[in-house]
Order: structure tokens, then C-alpha cells, then sequence
């Protein structure tokens, strides 16, 4: 059973103000052409609402699982409680997005709520921002390292391998029991640079915490899994069953 932990769908097909298809139409029917039978549905904030994704999943329930957003603008306990309640596994964080500071005191309250539950919450990991209320430094992997340790009992997922500072993704996850890495985006993106031994090196020797997802919809399913092994392939020591089954350690499919 092939799960994509890291699915981008919304209740229009927009993506942003790109051209690409985010339509549950074409996700669905880029799972029947592929060997991915599963799929963890990220409610991305302003792209689309909680509301869609879990009707989705409620459809499939099969098929799919997710992760839903928080407002932070409005009571962040209460959103929980909703967001868990609408069926959702867990609950997604876009940092450099929304403008937010996961390590802001702000958010004690809120974290520690999550901890209570023992959420699992994913963290966008990437460096690329125009938001004023974030910066570029507040985002590298190791300005999370407190909260992980505080929160032990939330299980973090950290996506697209910590980009460019990988080994800090790494030492990250390693030292922390309760911190994976997905592995999303960035084995296409970065395609022919140095990055892409340094994301070998890191499935190989982290291979129990690494979650395969391939951030559809900028990348296609059965492209981006064709990537993922052909990497594995050339790295015989990448166990590629227990990357693409590490999610369910964390959420139940």
C-alpha cells in the first residue's frame, strides 16, 4: 500500500496564481493511473477551506486522510477542538506563509493544547518569504528544537527535507523521538545540485523517520514517485517501503 503524505488539493482546482490543476478531479484520477492508493490531504490556508478537504476525505474515507489549517488571526483552542472534530488527523502549519512564529509566546497556549492531544502537526520547512511578520531565520530547523523538546508529546513532521539546510533537518529529527522529516518538493526541485546526495545521505541514514509525500499539485503523482525511485535505486541502502509507510507510525490509514 503506497501512501503520498503530502497532497495539496482545493475546493476550486486554483493553485495560487499559477497554472496548476489542485482539483480533487485530477488528483483522483492521477491515483487510478499510479501505484499510490493512499493520500494525506493538506488544507492549505488561502488556498482552500477545512470545510472542502474534509468532505473529501469523508467521501473516501478509504482513500484519504488530512490535515486541516488554523486561523490565527481568531481563539486557537476552539479551532482545534473543530478541526479534530471535522475528521482531520492532525493539523498543518505554513509558518513563512501565515506569518507566524511557531516559538512565539503568543502560541504557548496553543501548543500546549496540542501537546495534551498529542496532535500530530506539520510544519512547513522551507526558506522563501515576503512576509514582513517572519523572518528567514526564524524559519531554519534548528529555531524549533526547543519547542519539540517542550512538546514532547506532539508529533512533528517537518516538510520538504528542511531544503537547503538538510543536515540540520537531520540532526533536528535526530535528536528528537518525536520529529520526522517528509521528503516532498525538493527531490524535484533541486534536481541536479550537490542537494540531492545530501537528501540520499539523509533518507539512508534517517530512513525510520522519513515520510514520502510528493506536494501535488506541483507535482505529479506518478512523476514524483518515479523520481523517489530512482533515487532509492541508485542508493541500495534507502529502504524504500519503510519511507513510504513511515506515516503510519503517526496517523492511522
Amino acid at each position: 500500500m503506497l501512501i503520498d503524505a503530502h497532497i495539496n488539493i482545493t475546493h476550486n482546482g486554483k493553485w495560487f496564481n499559477t497554472n496548476y490543476n489542485a482539483s480533487v478531479e485530477r488528483l483522483m484520477d492521477e491515483m487510478s493511473q499510479s501505484a499510490i492508493q493512499q493520500c494525506l490531504l493538506i488544507s492549505m490556508p488561502f488556498a482552500t477551506t477545512n470545510q472542502f478537504v474534509a468532505s473529501i476525505i469523508e467521501k473516501h474515507p478509504d482513500m484519504f486522510r488530512g490535515l486541516g489549517h488554523i486561523d490565527f488571526s481568531i481563539n486557537l483552542n476552539t479551532q482545534i477542538e473543530e478541526v479534530l472534530t471535522m475528521g482531520f488527523s492532525g493539523i498543518k502549519i505554513h509558518p513563512r506563509m501565515q506569518g507566524v512564529n511557531c516559538n512565539s509566546n503568543e502560541l504557548t497556549r496553543f501548543f500546549t493544547k496540542l501537546n495534551e492531544l498529542g496532535t500530530v502537526v506539520m510544519i512547513d520547512g522551507y526558506f522563501q518569504t515576503n512576509n514582513d511578520r517572519i523572518l528567514l531565520e526564524d524559519l531554519q530547523p534548528f529555531k524549533y528544537d526547543a519547542l519539540v523538546k517542550k512538546y514532547k508529546n506532539i508529533k512533528f513532521i517537518f516538510s520538504h527535507l528542511g531544503a537547503h539546510r538538510v543536515f540540520d533537518a537531520y540532526f533536528l529529527a535526530k535528536s528528537n523521538e518525536n520529529v520526522y522529516l517528509d521528503n516532498s518538493h525538493v527531490l524535484k526541485y533541486f534536481a541536479n545540485t550537490s542537494l540531492i546526495a545530501d537528501y540520499c545521505w539523509v533518507m539512508d541514514k534517517l530512513d525510520e523517520k522519513i515520510i514520502y509525500g510528493s506536494d501535488f499539485p506541483e507535482y505529479g503523482l506518478t512523476d514524483y514517485l518515479d523520481t523517489f525511485d530512482k533515487l532509492a535505486g541508485s542508493n541500495k541502502d534507502i529502504r524504500k517501503e519503510l519511507i513510504m509507510s513511515n506515516i503510519t507510525k503517526l496517523i492511522k490509514f
